[in-house]
């Protein structure tokens, strides 16, 4: 496992972050839409990596967090 911030990993992770963002959040995310898959690709574009950080474990996002100065 390693711990990096999220501009710093060597695949693309937004989408994963997206997934757990959803799954984090569906309870009010809902209202928006029920379809789960179409809120990640909604959300997918908002996170700007530099402010996060991801827990990778096998090229997939297993937690992240976010920071700012």
């Amino acid at each position: 496992m390693e711990f990096k911030r999220a501009d710093q990993v060597n695949f693309d992770v937004r989408s994963q972050m997206s997934r757990i963002f959803v799954e984090g959040f569906y309870l009010w995310l809902n209202h928006f839409s029920k379809d789960k898959e179409k809120l990640m690709k909604a959300f997918a574009h908002i996170f700007i990596l530099k402010h996060f950080f991801v827990m990778v474990k096998d090229n997939e996002v297993i937690s992240m967090a976010a920071y700012t100065k």
